[in-house]
């Protein structure tokens, strides 16, 4: 595998700084020892920059990248001045000129850690399949992450519930926070292997870079193995029509209220809430009396390829290596 350029090492960290302007830091990159850095106080990201070895500083990522992007574009031959309080980029026809600050206020990660490799673990596609099933709700910050124990991984929005078995047995629960999950599939690259500590994860990425972040110390109500078993106690799951997503897709445009869409179930028949605007799809199989708001239920469609409506309204459904439960919508 190749090495990072200049452009793709700013590129693969830039999405660790901070969104906020609390701490001016956060929003720099720092150079140290041919590395970049970058972080918003709950994640960091790093990965070799050994073009730039002799930058020792910070600098204001979102314009340092900008510059390092529009030389690299014109394809020019290009270098780099620092004075005591700038630094210089420029080619012959372009210079961006940048405040540059020292690395005293920098939070740099423990990087002197003991990375384990798990060969047995597909992270990446584990997390691409639990993904939509994460929580946004801060209100519920356990629901906020995918929750790693035992042999399970899960996550849920508070309308589902999901889980996935997986190859290896994690000792130590922990939750991994949305922030980190969307960062790995970001960088859409699976990881070689982690170092996990009591309150903070490493991962480590091909080409050299490195995500730290830190873990949610929230626990879930119960465990969702716990939960999932009670509710899914008796359940008699039968095959989902293969025409039942393509009906949702055409339901929606007819549901009374487009910001809270709901659809119900009958037993051959799937419509919109009854209304001046209506819409209505016949001739389905193995559906029950059902009511189910559209976003969750058209996400649990895509991975679902049975279940047990008449669980309602706790129903549990199974797809290829994922199952767990939609919790519908009273009348």
């Amino acid at each position: 595998m190749t090495d990072l350029t200049i452009v793709e090492a700013l590129q693969a960290v830039v999405g660790a700084t901070s969104e906020k302007d609390t701490i001016p830091v956060l929003k720099h990159f720092a150079f140290r020892n041919g590395v970049v850095y970058a972080t918003d106080g709950r994640m960091t990201l790093s990965a070799p920059c050994p073009e730039l070895a002799a930058i020792e500083g910070t600098v204001d990522a979102e314009r340092m990248l900008a510059a390092i992007i529009g030389l690299s574009e014109d394809e020019v031959s290009w270098k780099h001045e620092i004075t005591a309080s700038h630094i210089i980029v420029k080619s012959k026809h372009f210079t961006a000129r940048l405040p540059f600050g020292t690395l005293d206020s920098f939070p740099f990660p423990e990087e002197q850690l003991t990375i384990m490799k798990y060969r047995k673990l597909k992270l990446l596609p584990l997390l691409k399949l639990l993904h939509p099933f994460v929580s946004t709700d801060a209100s519920r910050p356990w629901s906020c992450g995918v929750y790693f124990g035992g042999m399970f991984a899960a996550a849920t929005n508070n309308a589902v519930l999901a889980l996935c078995p997986i190859p290896i047995n994690i000792t130590h629960d922990f939750m991994l926070p949305l922030f980190a999950i969307d960062e790995l599939l970001r960088l859409d690259q699976e990881p070689l292997g982690y170092h996990l500590g009591e309150n903070r994860v490493t991962f480590k990425l091909p080409q050299g870079i490195l995500l730290h972040s830190s873990l949610f110390n929230e626990q879930w109500p119960k465990p969702p193995v716990v939960l999932l078993k009670q509710l899914a106690t008796d359940a008699k799951y039968k095959a989902i029509s293969a025409n039942v997503p393509a009906a949702l897709e055409r339901l929606l445009p007819f549901c009374l209220d487009p910001k809270a869409p709901v659809i119900c179930f009958d037993e051959a028949t799937m419509s919109t809430v009854a209304g001046e605007v209506q819409g209505i799809m016949q001739g389905l199989k193995g559906l029950g009396q059902c009511r189910f708001r559209a976003e969750p239920l058209r996400e649990v469609l895509k991975v679902a390829t049975h279940a047990d409506f008449t669980k309602f309204p706790r129903v549990p459904w199974r797809g290829e290596e994922i199952e767990g439960i939609i919790v519908g919508v009273m009348a």
